[in-house]
């Protein structure tokens, strides 16, 4: 099995095939969407967007503090865009190290016609697509909510999707390297919860100290949750083309990464 990575070593058949595989066998596939995508965000919304968003309305001039009409506005975008990183990171560890060290469905899928690079490119786009299913869900329960105030928020949720796609690459590349689930718990404190508080999706970033600032601000989170915003509020400029590069690069990649991962996992599997 060869370790690098070719342009003929990915086909549409051959991702279409696993892709296929991966939809029949994932179990309640319409419950979780159902639930990451309209269960979930109509909770938050009603509890931070409308119950402590009006709190914060009440102290302060949204507009002038957040950028938005008002907290709901501001945290709805970011509940989108900030989900999306639960649900990678949620997808790529302990689910993902089972497809090859326990359940070993990757190691007899990686024995058919397949290549290794397809099966590794499937799987990280399968989390995704799961993810911006959801996220059409979450967006017609944002603009229900009026947390919504133009057109360009039909993009929103390929934004969010973009989001679950680039870290679904690097954690995946993560994953698959371990001999054990030792080190998960140890990302999910470093790596999820970090960016889940200070990806600017509850608060502004100008509010935290300057370092943990700018680094907040090289992660996908960071990344997803502005770009949401800004399609949620018709406010696309030159910046969220700043954040569609960096999607392109960094999934990119990312992508390499889990692609070595995979074919260094299953040759020796």
């Amino acid at each position: 099995m060869s370790s690098s990575l070719t342009a003929s070593s990915i086909t549409a058949g051959g991702l279409a095939r696993i892709l296929e595989h991966l939809y029949v066998r994932t179990p309640a596939k319409y419950r979780s969407v159902l639930v990451s995508g309209v269960v979930s965000p109509a909770f938050f919304l009603g509890l931070l967007g409308l119950g402590l968003g009006s709190l914060v309305d009440e102290r302060q001039n949204g507009a002038t503090t957040l950028g938005t009409d008002g907290y709901l506005e501001f945290i709805g975008p970011g509940l989108l865009a900030i989900s999306a990183v639960l649900w990678a990171f949620g997808q790529s560890l302990w689910p993902t190290a089972g497809e090859i060290n326990w359940d070993r469905t990757y190691v007899l899928t990686a024995a058919t016609p397949v290549s290794t690079a397809e099966i590794a490119v499937a799987h990280v786009a399968w989390i995704a697509i799961r993810f911006t299913a959801a996220a059409v869900l979450f967006t017609m329960v944002l603009a229900v909510a009026g947390a919504v105030a133009s057109w360009w928020a039909v993009f929103a949720p390929l934004a969010a999707g973009a989001t679950a796609l680039v870290l679904a690459s690097i954690i995946c590349g993560f994953t698959v390297r371990q001999e054990n689930e030792d080190t998960f718990p140890m990302l999910l404190r470093l790596g999820a919860i970090p960016m889940f508080l200070f990806s600017g999706a509850f608060f502004p970033l100008s509010g935290v100290p300057a370092a943990v600032g700018w680094l907040a601000r090289v992660t996908p989170g960071w990344h997803g949750v502005e770009l949401c915003r800004e399609l949620a509020q018709g406010s696309v400029d030159s910046h969220s083309f700043v954040h569609v590069v960096y999607f392109v690069v960094v999934g990119a990649l990312g992508m390499v990464y889990a692609v070595t991962g995979f074919q260094q996992a299953l040759s020796e599997a």
